[in-house]
């Protein structure tokens, strides 16, 4: 199954990400396709990267904004 990066969760890229090192674990692959399924490892494990630089992003944005209305309550 193809998801689009647009809508592909970390989960589905972890998964494919996986079924990839599995695939290139076999001693059977023919060579071109070895290196179509790295390709897809290298771009999927890019995919994963950014998205959990988006979720650290958002834990501290939300940690910050956590701060802030402790500072508030300590103010009043």
């Amino acid at each position: 199954m193809v998801v689009s990066q647009e809508s592909r969760s970390f989960e589905q890229a972890l998964t494919e990400l996986e079924e990839c090192v599995e695939k290139l674990g076999e001693s059977d692959i023919p060579l071109e396709e070895s290196l179509q399924t790295f390709e897809k490892g290298v771009s999927l494990t890019k995919e994963c990267q950014a998205l959990l630089t988006q979720a650290k992003n958002r834990v501290l944005e939300l940690r910050e904004q956590g701060s802030q209305i402790k500072e508030s309550e300590k103010k009043s």
